[in-house]
């Protein structure tokens, strides 16, 4: 069984180059694969089009906005990162592909690896009242009415244009 170095910061750009030159799985537009890969290189493009950090933005658009006081953005290490006293209700993240990992406490583990689409810790009351209020059509506070709309109709097999700036709203 492989052993991970689960305390190793990895930057953006190290796991952007690590997969680039990976043949592609099937011709663009022809399948739909998850991977969070793609979430790294939106990462990217979001620091590149607001000249901030995912992580300024976040702390900006989203919890300060909700008042989220046991939410974090996380570069590296969530015990370095989350002041100790606000540790205990923090939800455990989890790891369902390898036994050695599996139910480990995550507080040691790196989130550097995750870059962008695993580097958020909150608590499950935080995690309800971002939910709340990513949906809610009545306080406007993250997303605009037109974005809200679009959020419930989206239907992936239309093949409909969304322009980067809409996504943006600052």
């Amino acid at each position: 069984m492989a052993h991970h170095n689960l305390s190793l910061e990895i930057s953006t750009d190290e796991i952007l180059n690590s997969i680039q030159n990976n043949a592609l799985l099937f011709t663009p537009g022809s399948h739909f694969y998850y991977s969070n890969t793609n979430y790294v290189l939106a990462k990217k493009i979001f620091e590149y089009v607001t000249h901030n950090s995912l992580s300024y933005e976040i702390h900006k658009r989203i919890i300060e906005k909700l008042n989220l006081e046991k939410t974090y953005y996380i570069n590296h290490l969530p015990k370095n990162e989350i002041p100790k006293n606000k540790q205990k209700h923090i939800m455990n993240g989890y790891n369902y592909y390898d036994k050695e990992l599996l139910g480990k406490e995550t507080i040691n583990n790196t989130l550097s690896i995750a870059s962008g689409p695993g580097s958020i810790i909150s608590t499950s009351s935080n995690l309800n009242t971002f939910i709340r209020s990513l949906f809610s059509e009545d306080n406007h506070l993250l997303l605009s009415p037109y974005q809200i709309k679009q959020l419930l109709s989206f239907n992936y097999y239309e093949k409909k244009s969304i322009h980067l700036n809409q996504c943006l709203k600052k």
